[in-house]
């Protein structure tokens, strides 16, 4: 089994019970709750809702995985990170834009990066491209990069060849995955 990122809007959590619902297919496949990140956009949080905020508790006291989509997409609030309690902060893609001229972005992007850590949250960067890009958000502690540097999207039958072929190495702790 290999991680699996959920990803949920505003109207999944006012329309349905979608805690409820992974609480119930978790059980009937038997998944481990780890292997599960349950993703939510920035933009989703800006309007106060009691609903999502106690559907964002009941994810965290299941035992999920809450991952803090797209941070810095255009809705950010600092107060996002300290009202919930997010485990991952993925930083969008669009502080990666132009960042080898920008001296701007990449103090944001390392000041973004230290606060996470200082909460007590990872991070993950999505959209790089460069080996620029990942050798800055290495340095800076970033502790995860996605993007198509190391590959493009593929459907499931691609990535399990690309798997048998010693191509992509799964870890086998839990933790390693991104």
């Amino acid at each position: 089994m290999i991680p699996v990122s959920l990803n949920f809007s505003r109207l999944d959590f006012e329309l349905m019970d979608a805690v409820g619902e992974l609480e119930a297919l978790t059980a009937r496949y038997a998944l481990p709750k780890e292997l599960i990140h349950v993703e939510v956009t920035e933009s989703a949080l800006a309007d106060d809702s009691m609903k999502l905020d106690e559907a964002l508790n009941r994810v965290k006291r299941s035992g999920y995985a809450l991952w803090l989509d797209d941070f810095g997409s255009g809705y950010s609030s600092l107060n996002v990170l300290k009202d919930y309690e997010f485990d991952m902060v993925k930083i969008d893609m669009r502080f990666l834009q132009n960042l080898e001229n920008s001296e701007k972005a990449k103090t944001l992007l390392k000041c973004v990066v230290e606060l996470a850590d200082q909460i007590h949250m990872q991070t993950l960067t999505e959209g790089v491209e460069t080996e620029a890009q990942a050798r800055f958000l290495k340095e800076i502690g970033c502790s995860r990069l996605q993007g198509y540097l190391f590959g493009r999207p593929v459907p499931r039958d691609a990535l399990y060849d690309r798997i048998a072929r010693g191509e992509l190495i799964l870890h086998s702790s839990i933790s390693d995955h991104a």
